[in-house]
């Protein structure tokens, strides 16, 4: 064990080591965990509104400027520049920081699910939406023919699902 050497830094106190300096200011300490504490809470914002963002374009058309590309890459650095301070923090944490990491962890899943919109334009919403306006389609287009084909294959599956749990004997909860 002669490449392993000791050090003085310990894992419950107010000291914390960044960018190779120790620092074992209460001040200096007491601000770099509220920092820690807020980028993560944003973390979890800013990458929920990612993927929603990526979500939500992908189910638009490639060629449609609303997949608003930018915003998407802006959003995206912005991700990856928070996710590289939260690694350079923690990576040399202590106790305090860890809890700091994991509460507001937490807090900051829970603030998004609750105050964060719905996505503007869902799969399943659009499909639904389409099946309930069947009727006010053209009689022969196509929208209403590739509709209908939906309609037909979504009725064949739930059918042969029904099937599947009507024969079975057992059916344990």
């Amino acid at each position: 064990m002669d490449n392993c050497k000791e050090t003085n830094y310990k894992f419950i106190s107010s000291q914390i080591e960044l960018f190779s300096l120790i620092c074992d200011d209460i001040g200096i300490y007491l601000s770099i965990c509220i920092f820690f504490g807020i980028l993560n809470v944003v973390k979890h914002y800013v990458h929920v509104i990612a993927a929603q963002l990526h979500r939500e374009a992908m189910s638009v058309n490639p060629n449609e400027k609303r997949r608003k590309l930018c915003k998407i890459i802006g959003i995206q650095t912005g991700t990856v520049l928070i996710h590289i301070i939260d690694i350079l923090i923690i990576s040399r944490s202590n106790f305090i920081l860890l809890v700091i990491a994991f509460s507001s962890n937490l807090i900051g899943t829970s603030l998004v699910y609750k105050y964060h919109r719905k996505d503007h334009r869902h799969p399943l919403r659009s499909l639904v939406k389409s099946i309930q306006h069947y009727h006010s389609l053209k009689e022969n287009s196509d929208e209403k023919r590739e509709l209908g084909n939906y309609i037909q294959y979504i009725q064949t599956f739930m059918r042969s699902e029904e099937s599947k749990i009507t024969n079975q004997q057992d059916i344990c909860f």
